[in-house]
C-alpha cells in the first residue's frame, strides 16, 4: 500500500467507532482509512484459500481496483470482519446515544493477525491491489519526469507530471478515504462459518435487465 506523505506510522491505529449488541454478540462499528487495511485486516491471497471462506478470483479484485480507481464518487458496502478474541479493553468510550456507545478504538499492530474477513474479501484485496499500483506509477513517473529533465523534453515532462498529479491524487484518496467496517466480536469458526453461509444463502442478485436500466457507467463492473 502507498504509505502517507511525510506522516510516521504509529504502532496502533486509533480509530473511531460504535459499540453496540446484536443477537448476544458484542458488535464494533469501525472506520478505517482504506490505505490502512493491510494493518488492520488480513489481505486475501488467490492461490491460498482462507480457512472460514472462500477462494478469491485475482481478476474480479482487480476489477474493483480499476473501478474505485476510476471512480471518485464510487459506492461500496461495508466490510464484515469478525474475531474470537475481545477489543473491548482496547475501546475508550466518550458517549452514547440510546444503547450505542460511541468512541475511539486502539487497533492493536497485530491486529491483521486476529482479526478475518466474514464479507469483503475481494474489496479488501481490490484496495492493496490499486495501492501497489499507485505507488509503482509514483515511482516510474518521478523517473521518467527526472529523465525528462535531463534530456530537455519539454513533452515528456509534460506527461510525467500529469501521471505524477493523478496518481497523487489517488494516494490521497487512499489516506484520506475511509471504508465502514462491522467488526463481530467472539465468534468461533463454526459460528463465522454459518454467517458466511447466511450472506451468500439471503444475499439477492441483480437481474440483467435492472443493470442495464440502473448502470450509467460504460462499461459497466460493478
Amino acid at each position: 500500500m502507498v504509505e502517507p506523505v511525510n506522516e510516521l506510522r504509529p504502532e496502533n491505529l486509533e480509530v473511531a467507532t460504535q459499540r453496540h449488541q446484536r443477537g448476544g454478540i458484542e458488535v464494533f462499528v469501525v472506520s478505517l482509512p482504506i490505505g490502512e487495511l493491510g494493518r488492520c485486516l488480513p489481505i486475501p491471497d488467490p492461490s491460498h484459500k482462507f480457512p472460514d471462506n472462500r477462494t478469491v478470483d485475482r481478476a474480479h479484485a482487480e476489477s474493483f481496483a480499476d473501478y474505485w480507481m476510476s471512480n471518485t464518487c464510487g459506492a461500496t458496502p461495508p466490510l464484515l470482519p469478525d474475531t474470537v478474541s475481545m477489543l473491548a479493553d482496547a475501546f475508550s468510550a466518550v458517549g452514547h446515544v440510546g444503547e450505542v456507545e460511541l468512541g475511539l478504538l486502539q487497533m492493536p499492530s497485530d491486529v491483521n493477525g486476529v482479526l478475518a474477513i466474514l464479507d469483503g474479501q475481494y474489496r479488501t484485496l481490490g484496495w492493496d491491489i490499486a495501492g501497489n499500483r499507485i505507488a509503482s506509477a509514483l515511482r516510474s513517473s518521478e523517473k521518467t519526469l527526472e529523465r525528462a529533465h535531463l534530456l530537455g523534453d519539454s513533452r515528456a515532462m509534460k506527461y510525467a507530471e500529469s501521471r505524477l498529479h493523478g496518481y497523487r491524487g489517488l494516494a490521497k484518496r487512499l489516506a484520506t478515504e475511509h471504508i465502514t467496517a462491522e467488526t463481530y466480536l467472539g465468534v468461533p469458526g463454526d459460528e463465522s462459518r454459518q454467517f458466511y453461509t447466511d450472506i451468500a444463502t439471503n444475499a439477492e442478485g441483480i437481474t440483467k435487465s435492472t443493470t442495464t436500466a440502473f448502470d450509467l457507467s460504460t462499461p459497466s463492473e460493478f
